[in-house]
């Protein structure tokens, strides 16, 4: 999923195909200048289609409800893909309801934009399991050159302004439902790439067989590094802008860890609860069973 810089604004309709964020309609979701804001699941547009979503579904339920005196409705609501995913969340009032189909809107492990709508207009009652697994290749992401770490957007196009196509850097992501992103210069521009993740497998999109998919992230950028065969709406990742710093020693000892332990082990080990949080940082949230109950 790619986005560009907000200097420039592009005439046409603005769709998730069309961004006015991006010289071209890829046929991918492409996010706009909103695409790393810390807190997407509270943007306007998620939260009028969840506005929407809720008034559906509470109509629904009190018309085929009893009346009650004093107590509330409590419904479990989640949601599931064509990959068993789910979300689930207990709502007791309106606004958990829109909390629940925000989430759902904003969450790309749910499958595309439509699918997510989909899902959310088609809430069954339902519990998920999930299990956090801790990012498997961190030694391998620390030690390449073209990884900056914690880093926004705004910084990233800061550090490309005027360097030549193709060069890029992979930075920590500042949307909450991903780890990475990739920031590269194509078009004459800074463009930005987050990296999706499932099942133990890296792609810039991971619900489009088109894309390619890998297990580990330097190999993920391997494949985009001939510009010939990127085509136009794909990250161009030719010339690695290589970091100029080194890693603290709390870091690069985390990365090692990480490696020889799981998120759940991460509890045995004799360190004290601050360190223990900043080993789990790193992690994907995995879901591992669905159950469907009778309403």
């Amino acid at each position: 999923m790619i986005s560009g810089g907000s200097k420039k604004k592009v005439k046409g309709r603005r769709t998730s195909r069309n961004p006015a964020l991006c010289p071209f309609s890829p046929p991918v979701s492409v996010s706009g200048s909103e695409d790393d804001e810390p807190k997407p699941e509270s943007s306007n547009a998620f939260f009028r289609v969840a506005r929407e979503l809720c008034s559906r579904f509470t109509s629904s339920t009190e018309s085929s409800s009893q009346p009650s005196s004093s107590s509330s409705t409590v419904a479990t609501t989640t949601a599931v893909t064509r990959r068993s995913t789910t979300t689930t969340t207990t709502t007791t009032n309106e606004a958990a309801i829109i909390n629940t189909f925000t989430e759902i809107l904003s969450n790309p492990s749910l499958g595309s934009p439509s699918e997510r709508a989909e899902i959310a207009c088609n809430v069954i009652h339902s519990t998920v399991e999930y299990t956090n697994i801790l990012v498997p290749d961190m030694i391998s992401i620390t030690a390449a050159t073209y990884y900056w770490g914690m880093m926004d957007r705004y910084e990233a196009e800061r550090l490309l302004e005027g360097k030549p196509e193709g060069t890029f850097l992979l930075r920590d992501s500042a949307q909450i439902n991903y780890l990475f992103s990739v920031s590269f210069r194509r078009y004459q521009r800074t463009l930005h790439a987050r990296i999706e993740h499932i099942n133990g497998i890296y792609s810039f999109d991971i619900h489009d067989d088109a894309y390619h998919r890998a297990e580990k992230i330097k190999d993920l950028v391997e494949n985009y590094r001939d510009p010939k065969q990127c085509l136009f709406y794909e990250p161009q990742l030719s010339l690695p802008l290589k970091r100029d710093f080194a890693f603290d020693l709390k870091h690069l000892c985390r990365a090692v860890i990480t490696a020889h332990t799981t998120y759940e082990n991460v509890s045995t080990l004799p360190l004290p609860p601050p360190l223990k949080k900043y080993l789990r940082e790193y992690h994907f949230k995995q879901p591992i069973r669905v159950t469907d109950h009778d309403v």
